[in-house]
């Protein structure tokens, strides 16, 4: 058995809080806690604050339901130890021709689908937060807190509206997001809240919509989303 405890002190990983190591010809992620709870307030709350740990209970919780995403091989305040499960997604779309992009993207849409209809929500649903393994969709990375606060209906709008945000830097964001959304089978009011938001932002789109390709890219990517929600 690895230990990882000296694995990860090793100085070649020094200043790394995300990395890949190879044991037994077998590839695991390393990630490290983002925060370090230092102050008398931070090691109160440390048991309800932790990224680290919310990631590691929303990885059981996905892998009772039935999801691909990693296992946890390692567990510590510190630091976790993942199961590799598969290329970036995203790295695959920005190589592969239009017609495989498609497919993909009614991957991630029946993905959605089924993780949805399970009553379960990924929280940080952006395409790079998807992997590909022997043509499988995989998810990974889910140290996003925010849904904490939120209810289920908000939580899988939320991931809704990160897979949009994603496929609008693509030249043919307009087929792609109609595609995804026909696709998606919203198991709960999460599209129509969506749709409630964009409508509510209304104004503002329009204020905005001549400018938008001098905005920030991820100001320029949300107004492509809204677009495309009151589009339809």
């Amino acid at each position: 058995m690895a230990n990882w405890d000296a694995i990860v002190d090793e100085p070649q990983f020094a200043g790394r809080r995300v990395f890949s190591v190879t044991q037994d010809g077998e590839r695991y992620w390393v990630k490290r806690s983002p925060k370090n709870y230092k102050n008398l307030f931070q090691i109160v709350l440390y048991p309800n604050l932790s990224a680290l740990r919310d990631e590691a209970r929303a990885i059981r919780s996905l892998r009772r339901r039935g999801m691909l995403v990693p296992s946890i091989v390692h567990e510590t305040t510190e630091f976790i130890v993942l199961t590799d499960v598969g290329e970036s997604l995203h790295r695959h779309l920005q190589l592969c021709d239009d017609a495989t992009r498609m497919r993909h993207i009614l991957q991630v849409a029946d993905l959605l689908s089924d993780l949805h209809c399970r009553k379960a929500w990924h929280g940080n649903a952006a395409l790079r937060n998807f992997t590909l393994k022997d043509g499988q969709l995989g998810m990974i990375d889910f140290e996003n807190t925010a849904h904490r606060w939120c209810t289920l209906n908000v939580r899988q709008a939320f991931d809704i509206w990160q897979v949009l945000n994603s496929i609008a830097k693509y030249e043919e964001r307009k087929l792609l997001s109609n595609a995804f959304l026909e696709r998606y089978r919203p198991p709960s009011r999460s599209l129509l809240y969506l749709r409630i938001i964009a409508w509510s932002l209304c104004p503002v789109y329009l204020l905005l919509a001549p400018f938008s390709r001098f905005l920030k890219r991820d100001i320029h990517h949300a107004m492509i989303s809204v677009g495309t929600l009151l589009a339809r």
